[in-house]
């Protein structure tokens, strides 16, 4: 999105917070599946809002993989809570036109989830070990 867009980046604001309420509601109920709907909804809103047409094409072959991924990394690696305050973050980003410190964002975002996630399956492979140990 340009920085000088203020129109756009409104309508990005107003669809972001309605995202972001819909997923802090699914973790305060503890309903995952919906915390992965609005997680997806909030990518497809930056695709959209990015300016490029490309991105969403792109993205799309990856997301039933990353739609698992997420739902692991709700379900035993991370808390929600996190999740969506770092999503506010970076809607909060865009919404103000700084393409930098979104970009920022979004990676510490990724890398720290991928890091979660591993850590979270590494803990459950040990944990999944020792007990065929025991057996």
């Amino acid at each position: 999105m340009r920085s000088g867009c203020a129109p756009a980046r409104g309508a990005f604001r107003r669809r972001a917070d309605e995202i972001l309420a819909a997923g802090t509601h699914a973790d305060e109920t503890g309903d995952t599946a919906e915390q992965v709907r609005q997680d997806r909804a909030l990518h497809a809103l930056v695709y959209e809002t990015s300016g490029n047409p490309l991105l969403a094409s792109t993205a799309e072959p990856h997301w039933q993989f990353l739609q698992r991924a997420m739902g692991e990394v709700l379900r035993r690696a991370k808390l929600p809570k996190e999740i969506w305050r770092q999503h506010a973050e970076i809607a909060d980003a865009i919404a103000a036109g700084d393409p930098d410190r979104a970009e920022r964002l979004m990676t510490e975002h990724d890398l720290d989830a991928a890091r979660t996630l591993a850590a979270a399956l590494v803990a459950s492979l040990d944990a999944s070990t020792d007990k065929d140990a025991r057996a």
